[in-house]
């Protein structure tokens, strides 16, 4: 009895699982929608504009088409490829486990990715005129990019799959950025400090990436399954499998350089907007000792390491107007995603994983 209804009850947990992927694929990237108010904010604070005249309608506009439309449909895109790739398809991809077949599933994201672009272009034609020129740049931006990493993925090229994978945090952020202003982007002021945070947070996406990519190459040679992606197969043979599970950095690590850059980037941009200012550059240099001391340190040093760090952040911002705040408030966020990202469950569970399979091996030799 206790089984059948443990049953019924994995089968409605895999039912819901399945309808909301069809409309959300990625749930677990529910996080970096969060990019498109930050790029909003710091658009408000550029255009200076004051909280009861901001536009909150074309934020929520900008996140409905951008993020959920479009972006989504992107993904499931990506998943109906893979679906008719055979060699790659995950057998324990959920929409299995509740009796679609490859062709079921994929006749349903076409659908569903058909409703997305007409909603769309409906939503655009009745309420979005005003920022309808800054979306189609977003969207034209994201089909761009998806085509030349699609086309590098095709082709097994490493490094230009690592280089436009880059571009999704960057791409969330001018959304937001874009969607703070009325007029079209040809009327905007591009300046040098907004295009440094656009290269911050390229290289936060390009950071986030290979180390997911990392963590779960490893999993899947822990469990002995063979590694079919050739950025997989290089990120494996690249990372030190010792230090990884240990949780210790090293300075050259592929995931560690590229966060180190993306804080450099912010960093320039505090020290351009407040004139090298020689206090701000002192307490930049420090906040750099400690940021390699963060990259470098186990988990468990972390812990001693991290004080450190925001005390500096907080004596910065007590010394800074709003823009630059926006830029340390930035550094902060950085922090916490590498945090995150480098020490959370799936990393953990990857950890335990590999851990309980050399151990396995250990016992029988």
């Amino acid at each position: 009895m206790d089984i059948e209804v443990n049953i019924k009850k994995q089968d409605l947990i895999n039912f819901i699982r399945a309808v909301l992927y069809f409309i959300y694929p990625k749930v677990k990237d529910f996080y970096k929608p969060i990019l498109i108010f930050i790029g909003f904010f710091y658009g408000v604070l550029v255009n200076k504009i004051r909280f009861e005249n901001i536009e909150w309608r074309n934020l929520f506009l900008m996140l409905f088409m951008f993020d959920f439309l479009i972006y989504q449909a992107r993904f499931q895109l990506n998943d109906i490829f893979e679906l008719r790739d055979k060699k790659n398809i995950d057998p324990k991809k959920i929409f299995f486990n509740i009796g679609l077949t490859r062709e079921k599933t994929i006749f349903i994201s076409s659908i569903v990715i058909a409703l997305r672009l007409i909603l769309f272009l409906s939503v655009i034609f009745f309420v979005g005129k005003n920022i309808a020129l800054n979306i189609l740049l977003c969207v034209g931006l994201i089909i761009f990019f998806a085509v030349c990493y699609e086309i590098a993925r095709a082709k097994k090229s490493i490094f230009p799959v690592f280089f436009f994978v880059c571009f999704g945090y960057p791409l969330r952020f001018l959304a937001g950025f874009l969607a703070a202003f009325e007029n079209n982007f040809l009327n905007i002021n591009f300046s040098f400090d907004l295009i440094l945070v656009f290269i911050a947070y390229a290289f936060l996406g390009e950071f986030a990436n290979i180390l997911y990519w990392t963590t779960e190459a490893l999993a899947q040679k822990a469990k002995n399954i063979e590694l079919r992606k050739k950025h997989y197969e290089f990120l494996c043979n690249k990372a030190n499998e010792k230090v990884f599970l240990d949780g210790k950095g090293k300075i050259f690590d592929i995931w560690n350089w590229n966060f180190i850059l993306s804080i450099f980037f912010l960093s320039l941009a505090i020290l351009l907007k407040s004139d090298f200012d020689i206090l701000i550059f002192f307490l930049e240099i420090c906040f750099w000792v400690f940021i390699i001391s963060f990259v470098l340190a186990s988990k468990k040093k972390l812990s001693l390491i991290t004080p450190f760090l925001f005390c500096i952040w907080f004596l910065k911002i007590c010394f800074l107007d709003w823009t630059v705040i926006f830029f340390c408030l930035n550094q902060a966020m950085f922090i916490c995603v590498y945090y995150f990202l480098r020490f959370s469950s799936e990393f953990g569970k990857n950890n335990f994983i590999t851990k309980k399979n050399r151990a396995g091996k250990s016992s029988q030799n």
